[in-house]
């Protein structure tokens, strides 16, 4: 059964022959990418350049101008402005930092009212006031914050908390204006100054550009205007990878932010499974201890392609904790199941940065052979790493869970 990949791979090589270089795909993942090579390679009639690679990043920093500042640097920065406010040593701000940065992030990813969120939430009456635009979840937050209201019987500790919220959003703007002065961002920023930008009408492609998005699944609001400004100002095509169990029903929230996208951006061809419903075989399997669940691993695995044969990218291993993979991966070489690929990592890491880079390396029947070198040394990679993707599928797995608090 081909994968989701696979299916995409197949569908814009119909359409687009040995023109797909002239593509710009969009992926989740880097390791989506790789994925689609494999599948391209496969069904390619002759050698032909890849299509050009992009990200959300690249193409929000090319529209707003703004470039992406490194880590380290923006939580620097971040304290700088954050001790004008609140006298703290950095190495104890830096973990806090690290948070605030990220909430910083997602304030302008999904486009809120920062003065909303940060206003003075001591004076509890100005909230009650109007609350008709509260959800129930969000009134029972408040009734946590009433707890601070009464700042005559308010700890040592609870006041100096409500001090540090009550600036979040002179820090925030401060912040911001300090980043521009610059010349820098972080990712969130550069979002929302590209979505802005494109709502006020002040950006166009220089040159016409063809556009394919594929696999992913929870949007942030600027990645929404972003897909809807490429379905109208250059040709995109969507392609979304779910399965109908979820995506029908609509009493499955975990089909929520699928059934969206596929009503905002109709696919160009659906790509519809239903696995979940198909047979399954499942075992579960009682150990002592984490250390002998990865020794069984290794059991299992041997047990699997003594029936199936050798073990491809078909098979995954899913840790619940990744302090096992170090465990794991002892485990896998004493059962002979893993390859040594000492001496290739270099020749191996060059490949990786040609694809990653678009640099034209060849894919097609003629060139399969080295393709699938490169995607076995990849697979190997993914089995150092703990587990392998099966065909592609699912590459919105990590943005779902990125994003499933919204």
């Amino acid at each position: 059964m081909p994968g989701f990949l696979q299916e995409v791979a197949a569908d814009l090589y119909d359409r687009y022959g040995d023109d797909i270089s002239s593509l710009s795909v969009l992926f989740p993942s880097r390791r989506a990418r790789l994925f689609f090579i494999d599948a391209l390679s496969g069904i390619a009639e002759r050698p032909l350049w890849q299509p050009r690679w992009t990200t959300i990043d690249e193409l929000m920093s090319e529209i707003s101008g703004l470039r992406i500042g490194d880590r380290v640097r923006l939580v620097t920065e971040l304290y700088k402005v954050y001790s004008e406010f609140h006298p703290e040593s950095f190495d104890k701000f830096y973990f806090w930092g690290e948070m605030l940065l990220t909430d910083f992030d997602t304030i302008d990813k999904y486009l809120i009212d920062a003065d909303m969120l940060f206003r003075n939430l001591a004076d509890i009456k100005e909230l009650e006031a109007d609350v008709s635009y509260l959800s129930p979840v969000q009134l029972k937050i408040i009734a946590f914050w009433a707890n601070f209201t009464d700042e005559t019987s308010l700890s040592e500790e609870k006041r100096r908390f409500l001090a540090v919220w009550q600036t979040l959003g002179p820090v925030y703007r401060t912040f911001r204006e300090r980043l521009r002065s610059l010349g820098m961002a972080y990712t969130g920023m550069v979002h929302r100054a590209a979505a802005e930008r494109i709502k006020a009408g002040g950006f166009a492609f220089p040159e016409s550009r063809r556009f394919v998005v594929a696999g992913f699944n929870a949007l942030s609001e600027c990645e929404k205007r972003l897909f809807k400004f490429l379905s109208t100002a250059a040709e995109t095509d969507f392609y979304w990878d779910y399965d109908t169990y979820y995506t029908d029903n609509a009493d499955q929230e975990a089909g929520m932010f699928l059934r969206e996208n596929r009503i905002l951006f109709p696919a160009r061809r659906e790509l519809s499974h239903d696995h979940f419903r198909s047979p399954k075989r499942i075992e579960a399997i009682s150990t002592v201890s984490n250390a002998v669940q990865c020794k069984y691993v290794a059991s299992i695995l041997r047990e699997l392609a003594a029936e199936q044969g050798p073990l491809g990218k078909e098979t995954a291993v899913v840790l619940t904790d990744e302090n096992l993979l170090l465990p794991l991966l002892h485990a896998l070489p004493a059962a002979g199941l893993l390859h040594h690929v000492a001496g290739e990592d270099e020749e191996r890491d060059r490949q990786q940065d040609e694809l990653a880079a678009g640099r034209g390396a060849q894919t097609g029947k003629h060139a399969h052979d080295g393709v699938q070198g490169l995607t076995s040394a990849l697979h190997q990679d993914s089995a150092y790493a703990g587990h392998a993707q099966a065909d592609g599928d699912g590459c919105a797995e990590g943005q779902q869970q990125h994003k499933d608090t919204q």
